[in-house]
């Protein structure tokens, strides 16, 4: 995978052909204590479940990305090259 970033973008290239496969917005660094106490407690939730709680909170996104696999497949490998 090879990133390069610009103030408002991390782009993702092909190590193989250097094409860019996809961009995403850079956070502010400012914004990142929230985002990481909001991800705390998120964990914290998630942890205060059962197991088979979550098993079934992850088995309800199959039908979500399933019908994606074949484009999620085709997006690992450009990034890995």
């Amino acid at each position: 995978m090879t990133y390069t970033a610009t103030l408002n973008e991390l782009v993702s290239s092909n190590p193989a052909t250097g094409e860019p496969v996809g961009a995403v917005p850079v956070t502010p660094g400012e914004d990142i204590p929230a985002l990481r106490a909001r991800a705390r407690e998120a964990q914290i939730a998630w942890s205060a479940r059962s197991l088979a709680e979550r098993i079934d909170i992850l088995r309800s996104v199959v039908p979500v990305h399933e019908p994606r696999i074949d484009e999620i497949g085709a997006l690992v490998t450009a990034e890995m090259g």
